[in-house]
């Protein structure tokens, strides 16, 4: 049923409790839309990636690396966009303004994650970075939201400054998956 609807992780995760079931692994709850997460964003010339509602990283390109880092260098479970930006120094390090990217990316999850912010899994997440990280825990005691579906990014490359401008589509094969891609300005 869960497939039949094509729910996302956290809806799917919620049917199977509802259900009386042990919800499947994470991963497994992806099922085949990371292979087409992936092959979306390996099509992509410009740094892509795609992202769930926690912002876990799910699919990214050889240019997003080069912007912000190899994901492959980082567990799964720690390929989390909010954990690399407050607790990885070498995540983002090529931007030239990482701090001013971090917040609006704290920013822009809190308005986006209305409807996850009550789910045990996002309240946890939030929960270690407030532990983890004092820049995170000062953005998010804000409470200051972002509404904004395109943005610019300025990054040093080995080629050079380049100004990139996000394209970001959302509900990309399930609900909560976001594209983002940063094109040249």
């Amino acid at each position: 049923l869960a497939d039949a609807l094509r729910l996302s992780g956290v809806d799917r995760m919620y049917l199977f409790t509802l259900a009386g079931h042990t919800p499947p692994a994470a991963a497994d709850a992806l099922g085949p839309d990371a292979a087409v997460l992936q092959a979306l964003v390996d099509h992509v010339v410009a740094p892509a990636y795609c992202t769930d509602a926690f912002t876990n990283v799910l699919a990214w390109n050889a240019a997003a690396c080069e912007v912000f880092g190899d994901y492959a260098r980082w567990p799964a479970e720690g390929r989390n966009l909010l954990n690399l930006l407050f607790t990885e120094p070498a995540f983002g390090e090529r931007l030239v303004d990482r701090d001013e990217y971090a917040q609006r990316v704290v920013r822009t999850f809190r308005s986006r994650s209305d409807a996850y912010l009550s789910d045990p899994v996002a309240i946890e997440m939030v929960a270690a970075l407030n532990r983890r990280s004092a820049a995170f825990r000062a953005l998010w005691e804000t409470h200051d939201v972002r509404r904004a579906d395109t943005d610019s990014l300025e990054a040093i490359l080995p080629g050079g400054r380049v100004v990139l401008t996000l394209v970001n589509l959302q509900a990309v094969t399930t609900p909560g998956i976001r594209f983002n891609a940063y094109l040249p300005a």
